[in-house]
């Protein structure tokens, strides 16, 4: 058993039995085995207007966001309780504690539209795989501008269309106002991987900014910089939203896009100009060195949450893989201090 300070859970409730997943096969100029990927889904769990990263202990301070993994988290999350208490709304519950939250999508209505399936990766993406190291507890970033006034130009950070058969139509910058009629919208967002050390030697967890602790791999040579030394699993996200018959893409925007800022400032800018998202470790530290040992670290090409070793972290019953079930077309909290809670899909 793995017992939090609060919480407790059996480990092994939340896992089953998986074939060892392969060696991750050659991608273009790579060799087999030199990128280690784990996937796992994810489904959304609760919004509202708190950001435990950039205004801790403070209610309703931010805009309005959706929440993965941690369906506790909110203003009161902390370094110390982040991992102790709440189930998840990703493959493996309590498991993966982990919380990752981005800007509400909106549409011209005001309503919150839900994705149809979430797959975060954890990957090596290039750094050299047995020097990939695990994440510490208490480190936290952010990604991406949520104050950008024009497009942040950013490839780490993508929207596009994509047709029933899975083909892209475009991609940008920003969010395509000309999805429609079945077709999906795909964001592919993901944080950068390396980390700062303390003057003692010790990881750098979090930095005014919430960003500069942390550094993007260098795209050519896939080293980390001198300044960021520490290379760290790659965290990315691909979300998809699912449009109705006769729906576009049309006016839908993300909840910073059209933010109040602190002086009053009301921001309004196209929509998807301030995609960025936020991370906050919570995972169980066994399971997180299991994936990054049998994963990452032997180069193997893992999907919906197989650990390597022979175990998967157990996948909510559903249709489709994983999809989500409930609405994906909500009312977002009546007050700044609200929360509305999606119902648990395990």
């Amino acid at each position: 058993q793995f017992q939090a300070q609060q919480d407790i859970y059996d480990l092994a409730s939340w896992l089953q039995s998986e074939a060892v997943a392969p060696i991750n096969p050659a991608e273009g100029s790579w060799p087999a085995g030199s990128l280690g990927n784990f996937r796992f889904i994810c489904w959304p769990s609760h919004l509202n207007y708190d950001d435990p990263i950039v205004y801790p202990g403070q209610q309703g301070k931010a805009h309005l966001h959706m929440f993965f993994g941690n369906r506790a988290t909110n203003y009161q999350t902390t370094p110390q309780n982040i991992a102790a208490k709440g189930d998840g709304s990703c493959q493996g519950g309590p498991i993966n504690r982990t919380a990752y939250w981005v800007p509400a999508l909106l549409d011209p209505n005001g309503k919150a539209r839900l994705p149809l399936t979430t797959v975060f990766y954890y990957k090596t993406q290039g750094i050299a795989k047995a020097s990939v190291q695990p994440i510490p507890n208490g480190l936290r970033m952010i990604s991406g501008n949520p104050k950008a006034m024009s497009p942040q130009n950013d490839w780490h950070q993508v929207w596009a269309c994509y047709n029933a058969d899975g083909s892209k139509v475009g991609e940008s910058y920003v969010i395509p106002q000309n999805c429609g009629n079945g077709q999906s919208l795909k964001l592919q967002f993901s944080f950068p991987q390396c980390g700062a050390r303390n003057s003692d030697g010790s990881p750098t967890l979090d930095s005014a900014d919430h960003k500069s602790h942390m550094a993007f791999q260098d795209p050519y040579y896939h080293t980390c910089p001198s300044t960021h030394p520490i290379p760290y699993p790659e965290i990315s996200l691909n979300m998809l939203w699912k449009l109705g018959a006769g729906e576009t893409t049309a006016g839908w925007y993300l909840s910073s896009d059209k933010m109040t800022m602190a002086d009053g400032t009301q921001m309004n800018v196209p929509g998807g100009t301030t995609t960025h998202a936020d991370w906050f470790m919570g995972w169980n530290q066994q399971v997180m060195d299991t994936f990054i040992n049998r994963c990452l670290r032997e180069g193997r090409n893992s999907n919906q949450g197989n650990l390597c070793d022979g175990t998967r972290l157990k996948m909510v019953a559903g249709p489709n893989g994983g999809e989500f079930t409930g609405s994906r077309i909500v009312d977002p909290p009546s007050s700044p201090t609200g929360q509305v809670n999606f119902a648990s899909p395990f």
